[in-house]
């Protein structure tokens, strides 16, 4: 694909839920983006407006009823399907809920590795331990369950574990929700790190505008299932045009995580 051209393009996502008595809900109606590589796009909304569902799609974890998806020049099929979607990895809000309880830290890192036949189990176990450092964990970390380590820490290995399957792109699906603040700081700038080293591209979903103002370069604003504005994260979010992100923005707490902005970082 041409260098200027966007790593993932979608266009007129649409996702229907079919409830009780032939009630049909558009969770994501007819949504249009794209992400340029190498870049971080931060999709919010309340609880319900549809971005988990949208994100959810992109690495083929739901299957949507319209739309095109295109990934690094090409159109994906739809449903999960390791050959269309190798270079994308998704890192989901419940770190705990994603590991295995009874498999020790160590092998759900190399999980990937496996799947993909990289390597031999020596191979596997050396780039397990540069993982773990690499997301700030000792290697003694390989050793332990899950239910041992903090939150953040869980957190750690779960980007560990998408770094094992050497992605260009993740989707990040409220990465810091359930953690502290002092500990969602350290998280996205961990992030900041990887992106920068790694030449990774993001899409952070999040109800946390605070947290998207300070990690990614533009933003689009989710509501019932549509995009409702798009833009530069300081443009939106100093001169909302929509009024429900007037609305989101005048209820962002002014006090959030710090995390050193990517454009200022680079």
């Amino acid at each position: 694909m041409p260098p200027d051209d966007p790593l993932l393009k979608v266009d007129r996502l649409t996702v229907i839920f079919h409830g009780r008595e032939r009630q049909t809900i558009r969770a994501v109606d007819g949504v249009s983006f794209h992400i340029d590589r190498g870049e971080s796009l931060g999709l919010v909304g309340e609880s319900g407006s549809g971005k988990t569902t949208a994100g959810r799609v992109i690495v083929g974890l739901t299957t949507p009823d319209e739309g095109i998806i295109q990934f690094c020049g090409r159109k994906l099929g739809h449903g999960i399907g390791h050959s269309s979607r190798q270079g994308m990895q998704i890192v989901l809000q419940d770190a705990a809920g994603s590991l295995n309880p009874r498999l020790r830290i160590g092998i759900s890192v190399a999980e990937p590795m496996v799947l993909q036949r990289v390597g031999s189990r020596r191979d596997r176990l050396r780039q397990v331990d540069e993982l773990l450092d690499k997301v700030g964990l000792p290697p003694s970390s390989a050793a332990r369950f899950p239910r041992e380590l903090s939150g953040g820490q869980r957190q750690r290995v779960a980007i560990a574990r998408a770094l094992a399957a050497r992605p260009n792109f993740i989707v990040f699906d409220e990465p810091v929700s359930a953690l502290d603040v002092s500990v969602q700081a350290q998280i996205l700038n961990l992030l900041n790190d990887l992106r920068r080293e790694l030449s990774l591209t993001y899409l952070l979903i999040s109800h946390n505008l605070a947290v998207v103002a300070g990690f990614c370069e533009r933003v689009a604003v989710m509501q019932r299932g549509r995009i409702v504005e798009t833009g530069g994260s300081r443009a939106v979010f100093r001169s909302p045009q929509d009024a429900y992100t007037k609305a989101l923005v005048a209820a962002v707490p002014r006090l959030g995580p710090k995390v050193v902005p990517l454009a200022a970082s680079q």
